[in-house]
């Protein structure tokens, strides 16, 4: 008897019967309160009714903020809306728990799809050509992680359009420290015009280029943050061998 693979099995057996429950409850529960309508509790979230649905016909357990919100609009505790009645003993112990936040803290939320209040902005590949101002974009299948997400009241108060940004991973070493290869970056295609000091991607000799935009002696130049200025020097930007894509406006790092 291989007693590895009985207790993986008993695990993922677990899982799934979790998941079917709160999937059971969950019906349950939008049958009594509202009659199997899905929206008003899509609305109480700031979700779409497909987003609830998902929970329902895939048996998707909520992610925890989200479970708070859902388990408050039936006004149940988050562990009677996961087991019912019976709540184990660790989930008990743990709601009693209470992490020391900083007053200035803002809690991290996770992203959740079909969540209106928020815009992802996966990575893209730029198809450039030599003097040509117009691209193309494909999906960047090296970037594994999940998009980047922005709050949409931020972009709005910051006059930003989903259609303007795309995001764009960084190869090589010549932004470092500033930007490190491996990076990703936010580019806002829409603000084309350089200004003195920021960071902006180029279409260089049909190469997409994110270099630092630098006006001196009546010219603009490509600069590079990285101190080894003989293997990283400076360029000029003149001309269709060098056309301005975009500005960046944020930077997704690990390394800190």
């Amino acid at each position: 008897m291989n007693t590895s693979n009985s207790l993986s099995d008993l695990y993922k057996v677990g899982l799934y019967t979790r998941a079917m429950e709160f999937k059971d409850r969950l019906q349950q529960l939008l049958e009594a309160k509202d009659g199997g309508n899905m929206s008003a509790l899509a609305a109480f979230c700031k979700i779409t009714p497909q987003a609830v649905q998902q929970w329902i016909a895939q048996g998707r357990t909520p992610r925890t903020h989200r479970l708070k919100e859902v388990a408050a609009y039936f006004g149940l505790t988050e562990q009677e809306l996961l087991f019912g009645e019976s709540v184990p003993t660790s989930m008990k112990e743990r709601s009693e728990e209470r992490p020391v936040v900083p007053a200035s803290g803002i809690p991290v939320q996770a992203y959740d799809e079909g969540n209106a209040e928020f815009v992802p902005i996966r990575a893209m590949r730029l198809k450039l050509s030599a003097g040509i101002s117009g691209y193309g974009a494909e999906p960047d299948l090296t970037v594994k992680s999940a998009p980047i997400v922005f709050q949409r009241e931020w972009m709005e108060k910051n006059g930003l359009f989903p259609e303007d940004l795309i995001a764009l991973k960084i190869r090589g070493d010549s932004m470092d420290p500033s930007l490190r290869d491996g990076d990703l970056v936010v580019i806002n295609v829409a603000d084309k015009v350089p200004k003195d000091g920021m960071v902006y991607a180029v279409n260089y000799d049909g190469e997409d280029v994110v270099k630092r935009m630098e006006y001196q002696n009546r010219e603009w130049w490509l600069v590079s943050d990285n101190p080894d200025q003989q293997r990283y020097s400076r360029k000029i930007c003149r001309g269709a061998s060098c056309i301005v894509i975009g500005q960046v406006i944020y930077k997704q790092s690990r390394i800190i």
